[in-house]
């Protein structure tokens, strides 16, 4: 899966993996329903990627990796269920969406963007790792603490004041 601009297929020529990094050239990608058997994404690196867009969810995807683009904005449809690892930092993002649960997310690096406020449904009950610094934050949400969640980086941002049920996050090692 590490070299730049290759993929992988099954038997039968759906795709399993993408790796479309450090290009010049690459605007806009699209997942459609030819894509749902993904399991790798890395599409990092691409200065002008402005759009990635799920016309569905991608339950296989295990790891997906934006860093380093364009991006401003991106929802996540409910269907994630697989992802694990999701790389989105220095970015532009101003809003990231999830209107599901990523039920297997171990780690989300939001790290280096635009964020001036991030609210993280429940559902997330593997996550280990949230990387939120060097952000423009000044709220941060948890309906429900992620109970697992170890690691959560918030220097460098604007915050007003920190979660109220921050003292129910048992697992937090580092803040």
């Amino acid at each position: 899966y590490e070299h730049n601009n290759s993929y992988t297929v099954d038997a039968e020529g759906k795709l399993l993996s993408l790796n479309i990094s450090e290009t010049e050239e690459l605007e806009a990608v699209v997942f459609t329903e030819d894509d749902v058997r993904l399991e790798y994404v890395n599409l990092s690196e691409n200065p002008k990627l402005a759009e990635v867009s799920f016309g569905v969810a991608l339950p296989r995807l295990k790891y997906l990796d934006l860093s380093e683009c364009g991006l401003e904005t991106m929802t996540f449809p409910t269907g994630f269920d697989g992802l694990e690892k999701a790389y989105l930092h220095k970015n532009q993002f101003s809003e990231i969406i999830f209107n599901g649960c990523c039920k297997e997310m171990i780690l989300l690096d939001l790290s280096e963007n635009k964020l001036e406020s991030f609210y993280l449904c429940g559902g997330f009950d593997e996550l280990l790792y949230l990387y939120l610094n060097n952000n423009q934050l000044k709220e941060i949400s948890f309906p429900k603490p992620p109970q697992k969640l170890e690691i959560l980086h918030l220097h460098g941002n604007h915050l007003e004041a920190l979660p109220a049920n921050l003292l129910s996050f048992r697992a937090l090692k580092a803040l």
